[in-house]
């Protein structure tokens, strides 16, 4: 007899949490994985939610700017009362980098396994997340290289019931 598959759950049971504060929670609690492509800002491996810092800004850790993780969220609301989205991460890169290893092509099968498949534990319920493809592409005007990673999102509410209230009646 086939037992069911073990499924990967990542963030806390209760408290306020948004997905994107859950991934970044769940990505940052991965630094043995991804640390060593990763600069550091503020302490913390360089993982942003829409928009990263500046380069000049003075909480970048060290000379290093490039790699980081940056992420975004698009959740839609349908007629059918289903809420689905798309999770979107770009890992930027200096495209000359002296570090063979900090390359897009380099990230990809450890970053993905780290995303794919999971379910985040949210306020309202529980988000899933399954790989739709990966692109590369080469900004020359700033000289990065990037992969990106998209992703669909699914949503599980949380169902509550309430039982029948007798005396109402």
């Amino acid at each position: 007899m086939a037992t069911a598959p073990c499924h990967k759950r990542a963030g806390s049971i209760g408290g306020e949490q948004m997905i994107e504060d859950a991934l970044r929670k769940h990505l940052l609690e991965h630094e043995s994985a991804l640390g060593s492509y990763l600069a550091r800002y503020d302490g913390r491996m360089a993982v942003f939610n829409i928009d990263a810092p500046p380069d000049d800004d003075i909480k970048w850790n060290g000379t290093e700017r490039y790699g980081r993780i940056v992420y975004a969220v698009a959740m839609e609301h349908t007629r059918e009362r289903n809420i689905k989205g798309t999770l979107t991460v770009s890992v930027i890169f200096q495209r000359h980098a002296q570090d063979l290893e900090k390359r897009p092509e380099k990230i990809e099968p450890v970053i993905r396994p780290l995303i794919d498949g999971w379910f985040f534990n949210v306020t309202n319920g529980v988000v899933s997340t399954n790989w739709k493809g990966s692109g590369y592409s080469i900004d020359e005007n700033n000289g990065t290289s990037k992969l990106t990673l998209e992703f669909e999102m699914y949503t599980y509410p949380l169902q509550d019931t309430i039982g029948p209230d007798a005396v109402a009646r």
